[in-house]
C-alpha cells in the first residue's frame, strides 16, 4: 500500500514535490508510523521504482520459460519492454529529473535504480550468445547487437519523457527488423 501509493504520488509531482509528510498524507498514516517502514523519502522512492522493475523482471522470466527460438525471445523481450515503458511514462519522468537532481547535487550512488539495466543487458546478451552458439543467428559481435538493441530502449525512454514524437509500434517494428537480421541464413 505505502510503495503504491508513493509511487502514485511521485508519478503524479515529481520527486522533488513530494515531502514525507505528503507521503503520510496519501497513505493514511502518520510520519512516526512511516518512519518504522522506511528512514526517509529517497528509499521510499528507490522501493517504489524497484517494485516496478521487478514487474518487467518477471515478465522476462515468463518470456523465457515460454520457449521457442531465440529470435522469438528477444522479439518478447524487446515488445514487452516497450509496453511497459509506454505503461510507466509517467514515472519515467519521474525518474529522468530524479537522476538529473541527483547529478545537480553530486550524487552518484544511483545503483539502486540502474541495476535493472545491467540485469536486462546481460539478459540480451545472454540471449545473443545462445542464438550464435545454436545457429539461430549467424555469427556477429554480441556486444554490438547488445549495445544496438539496449540502445532501441534508451530511445524509446528519450521518445517518452522528452520528445513528443512517440509511436510503440515503429519502435516495436524496428527491433523485429534488427533481430530478423541477426538471423542465421539456414534459421530463414
Amino acid at each position: 500500500m505505502i510503495l503504491s501509493r508513493s509511487l502514485q504520488l511521485f508519478a503524479e509531482q515529481g520527486y522533488q514535490s513530494v515531502t514525507y509528510q505528503k507521503i503520510a498524507d496519501r497513505c493514511g498514516l502518520s510520519r512516526t508510523i512511516l518512519y518504522r517502514y522506511f528512514k526517509d523519502k529517497r528509499e521510499i522512492f528507490d522501493e517504489s521504482v524497484l517494485r516496478v522493475v521487478s514487474r518487467i523482471d518477471g515478465d522476462y522470466h515468463l518470456i523465457l520459460q515460454e520457449g521457442g527460438g531465440v529470435v522469438h525471445q528477444l522479439t518478447r523481450v524487446m515488445e514487452q519492454t516497450f509496453d511497459r515503458l509506454v505503461e510507466q511514462e509517467m514515472l519515467l519522468n519521474v525518474i529522468l529529473y530524479y537522476l538529473i537532481h541527483l547529478r545537480r547535487t553530486g550524487e552518484r550512488n544511483i545503483r539502486r535504480i540502474t541495476r535493472h539495466t545491467y540485469k536486462v543487458r546481460r539478459l540480451l546478451v545472454r540471449l545473443l550468445l545462445r542464438g550464435v552458439e545454436s545457429g539461430e543467428l549467424h555469427p556477429l559481435n554480441v556486444s554490438s547487437a547488445e549495445r544496438t538493441l539496449y540502445g532501441m530502449f534508451e530511445a524509446c525512454v528519450f521518445q517518452l519523457t522528452v520528445s513528443e514524437r512517440f509511436n510503440v509500434e515503429q519502435n516495436k517494428a524496428s527491433a523485429r527488423l534488427f533481430i530478423e537480421g541477426l538471423r542465421a541464413d539456414s534459421a530463414k
